[in-house]
């Protein structure tokens, strides 16, 4: 639908990875937020996730 009444609208949803590709499965369970702001006719948003120690150190070792 078509938002009515304002041009600023924004939202906040909670998420769990629940799939991922071989390099990320570590990534599977983790929770995060997600926060969504629309502006005129564009989407903005933010996901933020809490990695235990382990995971972050994984992800950051991860080659292209």
């Amino acid at each position: 639908g078509i938002r009515e009444k304002s041009d600023v609208d924004a939202g906040i949803a909670y998420n769990v990875i629940i799939g991922a590709t071989s390099k990320l499965k570590g990534l599977i369970g983790t929770k995060c937020t997600t926060s969504v702001r629309y502006f005129d006719d564009a989407i903005f948003g933010l996901n933020k996730c809490d990695l235990a120690d382990n995971i972050t150190k994984e992800m950051m070792s991860l080659k292209d």
